[in-house]
């Protein structure tokens, strides 16, 4: 009975279909998606192919054609609604034609939005005092680097809070995964004892969003693999240019955070932070500084910046940072930028070691520059993509898409990227 029913219905559209395409008095028009949102291909009609071979008319394409979009503006003679009309009609805005076209077909609001779309566009703010009150005079290093890489990637993120947060319904977030790996090794280098499994367990459990004991030990098993084979092999595995006794001092030396006093980079402009690990070498009063990494990800900028906190941070006590670096939780590489700090005709300056772009010197007045470069571009107000200049850089950014809407009208074609 269904089946006769389904027949049915499949009849009576193909005779809607052939009574549509038999009184057609000039052309015929299919409109067809070829793709899901998500990318998809959808298959056509089964009928499509036949109408079209058994007509022997001329088939003509407009949209999606081989992976490219073509043919989306339409000519004024072709324009099948309201909407179309008025991207035809857009064409000639400013032209000699426009003037006519504007009063045949009434393109009064489409001249106003064409008018407010021409303006004079620059990717900046205007309003500097309600922008420098919104930044305030005290940023982490993220948020420094996150300018650096990409001034409209920290817009979005931090001025006009785009960013989404990711909904992790079972596995621990990065986030939570670092603050467990922190908390357990500060545990266990402080003193507290060599049970650092019980740390573990402690605080996976805080960190977890619910009870279910099948991701527990999941991911007990995980983080505890990752952390042995650093207590017991990494953590041994000595820096390049470090020399001296150090031993474990200070864990998670917080600055600008919760209360904590901010140190002062460049006049009025502070940095906020936390030093994972001081180690302090008592017979030459000098300190090292730690920052554990999951994996191999880091910046030298963020190794100079904390030195000159920690430098700052110890100054009381007497204490002078002679080095510093990256250990890695996981990788082939264990010791990432390594680096010792010395003094060059009165200045400081960082000797980092290591190959693939990790080598080389900075100076402080390098560091400094740093700093005040993307402190300066952040008060102007200047949020240009970098896009503009290096569309490479945009491939695994999660604003992607926001970004080749902004730059379409710069006539930058991003949108065929992927």
């Amino acid at each position: 009975m269904l089946q006769d029913l389904l027949l049915t219905r499949e009849k009576q559209q193909r005779l809607n279909l052939y009574l549509s395409i038999t009184t057609a008095g000039e052309a015929i028009h299919f409109t067809l998606p070829e793709s899901t949102i998500e990318g998809e291909p959808i298959l056509p009609s089964p009928y499509l192919k036949d109408i079209l071979d058994s007509s022997g008319a001329t088939v003509q394409r407009r949209g999606l054609i081989a992976g490219k979009r073509q043919g989306l503006i339409p000519e004024l003679k072709d324009a099948m609604s309201r909407l179309e009309l008025d991207v035809a009609a857009s064409k000639y805005f400013k032209g000699p034609f426009w003037p006519g076209l504007r009063e045949r077909f009434g393109l009064q609001r489409l001249e106003a939005s064409l008018i407010d779309f021409n303006r004079e566009f620059r990717w900046e703010v205007k309003d500097l005092e309600k922008l420098r009150k919104h930044l305030g005079q005290t940023f982490s290093f993220s948020r420094l680097k996150s300018y650096d890489d990409c001034p409209f990637l920290f817009f979005l993120s931090y001025v006009a809070g785009l960013d989404q947060k990711t909904d992790h319904i079972f596995e621990l977030t990065p986030l939570d995964e670092g603050n467990v790996y922190h908390a357990v090794l500060r545990d266990y280098f402080s003193g507290k004892g060599e049970e650092w499994e019980g740390s573990l367990a402690e605080n996976l459990t805080k960190h977890l969003l619910h009870d279910s004991s099948v991701v527990f030990k999941f991911e007990f098993a995980r983080l505890r693999e990752i952390l042995l084979d650093y207590i017991t092999i990494r953590e041994s595995k000595r820096p390049r240019l470090m020399s001296g006794e150090y031993y474990p001092f200070d864990f998670e030396k917080a600055f600008g955070l919760s209360g904590t006093a901010r140190v002062e980079v460049i006049p009025g402009v502070y940095l906020r932070g936390k030093i994972d690990r001081v180690d302090l070498d008592e017979t030459s009063d000098s300190i090292y500084i730690i920052d554990y990494k999951r994996g191999n990800s880091g910046d030298k900028e963020q190794l100079i910046l904390y030195s000159l906190a920690a430098d700052t941070l110890f100054a009381d006590s007497g204490y002078t940072v002679a080095g510093g670096v990256f250990k890695t939780l996981t990788g082939t590489t264990v010791n990432r930028a390594a680096f010792k700090v010395e003094t060059v005709n009165g200045e400081r300056v960082w000797r980092f070691v290591g190959g693939r772009g990790e080598g080389g010197d900075w100076s402080e007045s390098d560091a400094l520059a740093w700093v005040r470069g993307i402190t300066e571009g952040l008060y102007a107000g200047k949020f240009a993509p970098v896009c503009l200049s290096q569309s490479g850089k945009c491939f695994n950014c999660r604003f992607k898409k926001m970004k080749r809407v902004a730059t379409w009208r710069d006539g930058k074609e991003f949108a065929d990227e992927e």
